[in-house]
């Protein structure tokens, strides 16, 4: 595990060599997810980037289609899988099985970064099976990286340095669109 704080330079990340995993948690991870891609495709690499909703989505339209195959041979194209946002949404059984299939393709042949702010113990949760959940973290720490973000999120101390900024006339619109809302709900009624 590597842990970063906010503020301290980022450690130099491994690498990416065929069947790498980095596990991304939380704070600044949009700035590593962005810099993996655009170095992998600077460096001639073919790289995709899905959040896991969309993958997943993506991949039931395929098997209803009966063209899985062929989207599970166009991510094996790829040298690096991005998987972002893991966990925001909880998946069905049927998308959990179809997602562990990709990690499980990628395990040991291909470089996958998978984003989330999801502990480990909370992936059966998401994943609507615990044992899935343990089969696909085994596959992810057996040659995985773990980079774990601590400290403030950074859309969080934008939106508090607005709010600072603002003062008194944030919190006042803010009363005004609580109070639009309100009004609006009760016309309704």
């Amino acid at each position: 595990v590597v842990d970063v704080t906010r503020g301290v330079p980022m450690p130099d990340l491994p690498s990416a060599q065929s069947g790498d995993v980095v596990a991304l948690r939380d704070g600044i991870v949009d700035s590593v997810r962005v810099y993996a891609g655009t170095a992998a495709v600077q460096a001639g690499r073919a790289a995709r980037f899905f959040t896991a909703a969309d993958m997943v989505l993506w991949l039931k339209r395929m098997r209803r289609e009966d063209r899985l195959e062929a989207a599970m041979r166009e991510l094996a194209k790829c040298e690096l899988l991005i998987v972002d946002e893991f966990g925001y949404v909880p998946l069905d059984v049927e998308g959990a099985r179809l997602l562990f299939q990709v990690v499980a393709d990628c395990y040991e042949r291909r470089s996958l970064v998978i984003t989330t702010n999801i502990e480990f113990s909370k992936w059966g949760t998401v994943l609507a099976d615990d044992k899935l959940a343990s089969a696909m973290i085994d596959r992810i720490v057996h040659h995985g990286r773990l980079i774990e973000f601590t400290g403030p999120s950074r859309r969080m101390d934008a939106a508090l340095m607005l709010a600072v900024r603002l003062g008194a006339c944030a919190l006042a619109l803010v009363a005004l669109v609580i109070w639009v809302a309100w009004a609006g709900n009760r016309r309704l009624r």
